[in-house]
């Protein structure tokens, strides 16, 4: 039996997934997916819980519950107390989940009927296991199952008692993050499980790396049922990760110079501004960009900045100065809005080769169909194109709302890939980047990143390893990772999430790249 599929980073959507189920039963009736998806779970339960503890297990009607009986079986012969607490009528289970109750029926487990007995077993558990509800689950919960899940949320946070879910958390949408009630704004509107750990089955779903799933997931763990891999279909997402980012730089040669690792040039720095600017260019510098320029873009004929005093190696300019037609040019961060920037936007637009497209410009371009007209027509000059909108950029962008944007952010990256021909990063929590063929679902970073300044940060990184020679998919791929994986290591030092500011991820994106 496979535990966790190190170098399987595929991830695939409900119909997908059903698709492969559909095939692997046709040709391995015995012992059956659910046999095979319990004794995974308990081997899991197992690391979770010592020997003899007490188990709370929460069985649903559907195939999630059939996992959980098949799971309470195994654990019951191990010596663990395994008490098990159903709703639905078992009329309901298919002919493989009859066979897992009457498995678990023939084992030393007690089965819970009244809420006073539940309650009790609650808080003394040393593991709880949500089997309620799997992938199939299309309406909200309530009632009773609503009742529960918000039981088990309340006993697992006042007691730390670990929380694991099988396949998926009861209530989480496995294609979108988000929960069966659509884009949740407040927890207290939210019926959820939240899981210490899940173990899902056969592959990765979206729903467990972006929007809500990374709150109520947990830890992530695969297990693929030993399904055959020919029955899986060429992936179309892929999870980014430390491993199939981490080759993408190559070591530098002793015979470089400044000249070989790229010139970018940062256009932004309005009146007032002048720190977005400045953080964008000294992420670039830091993610190893050979030359870094800044063209503001206030009033005047000159740049209102003489020189970033602590980090002199970044020249300042006025935009007028910066030439666009050569290096990596990334527009946008306290561009402002005004008649003059709109111009240099529009010639950025139809002038340089690689762009990076963040903060104002995206605002700017959203609002005026010439430009985005000009956004769509740059792919016909085989020039690169890197935007990284937040959720109510991309909204703007879609002339939607953000709502709509987070009720299922893979498909709002994909849409704006396909109307702008370009690369799009849509931020968040688990960000998309999103290319023609392929999109990609970070996995690192943490809600220290929810703070003015860091999507700056992001675009000058980006926009180094830009110029640094990496296509434009894989330098907005690696600069998602190095960008949350530096938050990941600052909070890990005690410098965060409380209190992160964006100035001080450079210097640990630099760290990560090194690395």
């Amino acid at each position: 039996m496979n535990s966790s599929i190190a170098n399987n980073l595929s991830v695939y959507t409900c119909e997908q997934i059903r698709h492969i189920e559909g095939l692997a039963k046709s040709r391995l009736p015995t012992p059956s997916l659910m046999q095979r998806a319990g004794l995974a779970a308990a081997n899991f339960a197992s690391q979770l819980a010592p020997t003899g503890s007490p188990l709370l297990v929460f069985a649903g009607a559907g195939d999630n519950g059939g996992d959980a009986f098949e799971m309470a079986a195994h654990l019951s012969q191990r010596g663990y107390k395994v008490s098990i607490y159903t709703i639905g009528e078992e009329t309901n289970y298919s002919p493989d989940a009859l066979l897992a109750l009457q498995n678990a029926r023939n084992n030393a487990i007690s089965w819970i009927k009244d809420r006073k007995d539940l309650e009790q077993l609650l808080d003394k558990a040393a593991l709880i296991v949500d089997g309620l509800f799997g992938i199939g689950l299309n309406r909200p919960i309530a009632g009773l199952a609503s009742e529960i899940v918000g039981l088990i949320n309340q006993t697992s946070s006042r007691n730390a008692i670990p929380v694991l879910a099988l396949d998926i958390p009861s209530g989480l949408m496995a294609d979108t993050g988000q929960t069966c009630r659509g884009t949740i704004q407040n927890d207290k509107e939210m019926t959820a499980v939240r899981a210490s750990h899940t173990i899902t089955f056969i592959a990765y779903k979206p729903g467990l790396f972006t929007a809500k799933g990374r709150d109520l997931a947990g830890q992530v763990l695969l297990n693929t049922l030993d399904i055959n891999p020919s029955d899986f279909p060429e992936p179309t997402i892929t999870l980014n990760t430390q491993e199939n980012t981490q080759s993408l730089l190559t070591p530098r040669l002793h015979d470089s110079n400044k000249g070989s690792f790229g010139n970018v040039s940062i256009v932004g720095g309005a009146d007032g501004m002048y720190g977005a600017a400045i953080l964008s260019a000294r992420a670039a510098l830091f993610a190893g960009a050979g030359k870094v320029h800044i063209g503001f873009c206030g009033e005047g004929g000159k740049s209102p900045v003489l020189f970033d005093s602590i980090h002199p190696e970044i020249m300042c300019h006025h935009v007028d100065q910066i030439e666009m037609h050569s290096g990596v040019v990334a527009i946008g961060p306290g561009l402002g809005k005004s008649k003059q920037v709109k111009e240099v936007l529009a010639y950025a637009l139809t002038h340089s080769p690689r762009l990076i497209i963040d903060a104002d410009a995206i605002n700017l371009i959203a609002d005026d169909g010439h430009l985005q007209d000009l956004l769509a027509l740059r792919s016909t000059q085989n020039f690169t194109s890197i935007l990284t909108p937040h959720p109510l950029e991309a909204a703007r962008l879609l002339q939607t709302s953000t709502i709509e944007v987070q009720a299922n952010r893979l498909s709002a990256a994909a849409q704006l890939t396909k109307r702008y021909q370009a690369i799009f990063v849509l931020k968040g929590s688990g960000s998309i980047i999103c290319g023609e063929a392929q999109s990609y679902i970070n996995t690192s970073g943490n809600p220290a990143l929810a703070t003015g300044g860091t999507g700056d940060v992001l675009t000058g990184v980006c926009a180094a390893l830009l110029a640094q020679g990496l296509t434009a998919i894989d330098a907005a791929r690696l600069a998602c990772f190095a960008h949350g994986a530096a938050a990941d290591d600052l909070v890990a030092q005690g410098l965060g999430p409380i209190g992160l500011v964006a100035s001080e991820l450079p210097s640990a994106i630099r760290q990560q790249l090194n690395h």
